[in-house]
C-alpha cells in the first residue's frame, strides 16, 4: 500500500496535475485575500518538486548558472509587475468606493448651504 502510494506521488503526471491544481488553488486565494493559506500551497508545491526532482534542478542550476539566474530575476520581475497590478487596482477601487460615497453626501446646487452663500457673496 504505502509503495502504492509512492510510486504515485513520485509520478512526474501526478506532479504537473498537482502542480496545475497548486498554481489555480494559489491564484485564488490570493485574489481572497488569504496569503497565508497561499504561502502554505506554495511551500507544499516546492517541497514536493524538491522532493521528486531535487537533484535534477541542482545539476541544472550548476551546470546552467545563466539559465539559473534568467529564471530568478524573470520571477523577480513578474512578482514586481504582478505587485504593481495589484496595488493599482486596489487603489482605484478605493477611490471609487470614496467617490460613490462623496458623491452620496452631495447636495444639488440650489440648496442654500454656508458655502453657497459665501460663493454667491464673492460673486456679487
Amino acid at each position: 500500500m504505502f509503495t502504492a502510494i509512492a510510486t504515485l506521488l513520485a509520478s512526474a503526471t501526478f506532479i504537473v496535475c498537482v502542480t496545475i491544481a497548486l498554481v489555480v488553488l494559489m491564484t485564488i486565494l490570493l485574489e481572497y485575500g488569504k496569503e497565508g493559506w497561499t504561502t502554505t500551497l506554495f511551500s507544499v508545491g516546492i517541497a514536493l518538486w524538491l522532493w521528486n526532482f531535487g537533484g535534477v534542478i541542482w545539476a541544472y542550476a550548476s551546470v546552467n548558472p545563466t539559465a539559473t539566474l534568467g529564471f530568478v530575476v524573470s520571477y523577480v520581475v513578474a512578482g514586481i509587475i504582478w505587485s504593481v497590478l495589484k496595488w493599482s487596482s486596489s487603489v482605484k477601487e478605493v477611490f471609487n468606493e470614496a467617490k460613490k460615497i462623496k458623491d452620496k453626501f452631495n447636495l444639488p446646487d440650489d440648496v442654500k448651504t454656508d458655502d453657497n452663500i459665501w460663493k454667491e457673496f464673492i460673486e456679487n
